[in-house]
């Protein structure tokens, strides 16, 4: 027979989370086809940062990544 989960064991796994996990999807516009492409990220934030900030850098830094490559 399984082992009942505890509510205290929950509290357990999620108390050394320092982050929290935010889906994000931009366009970007291909130099090779001039068409837009899309892409999703799963990016980590950590807690202490302001998010808004956060996700734009990593937006700003992902699509510079991207057209570089076409």
């Amino acid at each position: 027979m399984a082992k009942k989960q505890t509510f205290e064991s929950k509290l357990a796994k999620s108390a050394g989370v320092t982050f929290k996990i935010v889906k994000v999807v931009y366009p970007y516009m291909s130099s090779k086809t001039n068409n837009y492409r899309y892409v999703e990220l799963n990016m980590k934030v950590p807690l202490d940062a302001n998010e808004d900030q956060f996700i734009a850098n990593e937006i700003k830094n992902g699509i510079a990544r991207m057209e570089s490559r076409g």
